[in-house]
């Protein structure tokens, strides 16, 4: 309990809790994903990832309010290995987060908000020749929640984020339009079949980490990232969008440049 309170101390006195502040990030990492996408192979995908991105953060009293564009990306097989690998895909994702403080008590302090994200998600599988890519696009309301502690110069962090509804446009009753129906136009039929529909608890997402406030005010952190993305199906049971389903772990590095 006195190093705690040491702790904070030190914390309190390199932080100046009552400006506001503004942080570009650079974030980078990798780590293991998994999908399945039940219009093209009911077969579970696993392959490694890599997760770059970019954000901007602005750091008041009582808000947080931050944005960010990432491009993941990765290379898929049956099994985790990269002699079995036959299938690739990514996600460019861009999104908006306001969280508000709720609560403070010693040296922790508590947030909740939420947020918009839009998220195109492509997969290809050369395997399957005219049928070997697809896309998904989601539009999703996030609900998010974190808990920070300063501790001697740290920021331990935690987060949560779920998506209680989302908007999707997902294929039909086949994965992809067959692009050799028109030799002229082999895109004529490409989203012929893809279907705008709402699904509900779309996404799920967690970080737990801890970063470094350098004394120039830059800040370096390391954290873990669990994601879940799902597509759900349509009410319209009569032309329903097969099941898209993704997840990922990742270590990631955080740099944050205070810029003001």
């Amino acid at each position: 309990m006195i190093l705690a309170t040491l702790g904070c101390a030190s914390a309190a006195a390199a932080v100046d809790d009552s400006a506001t502040h503004v942080y570009l990030g650079l974030h980078g990492g990798a780590g293991i994903g998994v999908y399945r996408d039940e219009g093209l192979s009911p077969l579970l995908y696993r392959g490694l990832e890599i997760h770059p991105a970019l954000s901007l953060e602005v750091r008041k009293p009582t808000w947080l309010l931050g944005a960010a564009a990432s491009v993941d990306g990765g290379a898929y097989g049956l099994t985790l290995s990269l002699a079995g690998l036959r299938a690739y895909g990514g996600q460019v994702t861009v999104a908006f987060h306001a969280l508000r403080r709720v609560a403070g008590t010693g040296c922790w302090t508590f947030w909740a908000g939420a947020g918009v994200a839009d998220l195109f998600d492509i997969r290809y599988n050369p395997a399957f020749g005219n049928s070997s890519e697809g896309s998904s696009n989601f539009a999703l309301l996030n609900l998010a929640v974190r808990a920070e502690a300063q501790l001697r110069g740290w920021t331990i962090r935690a987060q949560a984020d779920f998506a209680p509804v989302a908007l999707l446009y997902r294929p039909g009753f086949s994965y992809i339009s067959n692009y050799d129906r028109d030799a002229a136009n082999p895109v004529d039929c490409a989203f012929d079949q893809y279907q705008l529909y709402w699904a509900a608890a779309a996404g799920l997402a967690t970080e737990v980490g801890c970063s470094r406030q350098l004394p120039n005010g830059n800040e370096i952190g390391l954290t873990y990232r669990w994601q879940h993305l799902t597509s759900r199906t349509s009410p319209d049971r009569l032309a329903a969008p097969h099941r898209f389903d993704c997840a990922s772990h990742a270590l990631m590095i955080h740099l944050m440049f205070n810029i003001k």
